[in-house]
């Protein structure tokens, strides 16, 4: 599912955002295209085919199917919309505030440099379910930021990505079946910052730290979801006449 935002005068400053998420555009139908996969290829597999196919690279966010944001979207927006229109940024990613114990061993956790009132921290790598005494350790202000799935990719980083891919040199294989992983292709693409770009992947790469998110994608997590729902939050991904009735 692509929703192309315009975040800008210019016409080649624009987000191209493939997303299978709950959200106002995605449950009321509206400026939606839908891409059916011929074959499974993995979470990054739709957009390395759509450049495949010689579409032109842009700006690119991806949003992981059964996230839910709270708070306003457009905080989100402006953040990407910054990190966009700086030339010295190729990565960046929303991330929650999670205790220790919520993410040791259950979410993949941001390592960041910075605090967590800033309006963007500084990523310094990646810890997947690190179990609880990593977590601690890692934490800032006695917070982890577990990863929401939520990422962005400049257009020269996706560029030189799709150049080695088209090469035959795929470095964000998952296995056999998921060839283009999408986790991958972020711990890639920031492993190569200095490479690429002469920047240091610190100074490179942004994180956001939201309040409130939920992946929707099992069972227990919906539950909670609806139920939140119910008592009057997330109640801004609705369309408005859907909203109201909830």
């Amino acid at each position: 599912i692509s929703l192309p935002f315009k975040i800008g005068e210019k016409e080649n400053l624009h987000m191209l955002d493939f997303a299978m998420t709950m959200g106002k555009y995605f449950i009321g139908d509206e400026g939606v295209n839908k891409i059916v996969a011929a074959q499974p290829s993995g979470s990054f597999g739709d957009i390395v085919q759509y450049y495949l196919a010689g579409n032109p690279i842009k700006d690119t966010v991806v949003c992981c199917g059964g996230n839910v944001f709270g708070g306003k979207g457009s905080d989100i927006m402006e953040f990407f919309t910054k990190t966009i229109n700086n030339p010295n940024k190729h990565v960046a990613l929303v991330g929650v505030g999670r205790t220790p114990e919520e993410v040791a061993n259950r979410f993949g956790v941001l390592e960041a440099e910075g605090e967590m009132g800033d309006e963007a921290l500084k990523l310094k790598g990646f810890s997947e379910k690190p179990p609880i005494e990593k977590a601690e350790a890692i934490a800032i202000d006695g917070k982890n930021i577990a990863n929401t799935g939520l990422f962005y990719l400049s257009k020269e980083a996706m560029t030189n990505l799709m150049e080695e891919i088209k090469n035959g040199e795929n470095n964000i294989k998952k296995n056999d079946t998921e060839l283009y992983d999408f986790a991958n292709a972020v711990k890639y693409v920031h492993s190569k910052l200095g490479d690429w770009f002469g920047i240091e992947p610190l100074e490179g790469a942004d994180v956001k730290v939201i309040d409130k998110w939920e992946d929707v994608g099992e069972p227990k997590a919906l539950y909670s979801f609806a139920d939140e729902v119910k008592n009057g939050q997330f109640l801004q991904n609705f369309p408005k006449a859907m909203a109201e009735k909830i």
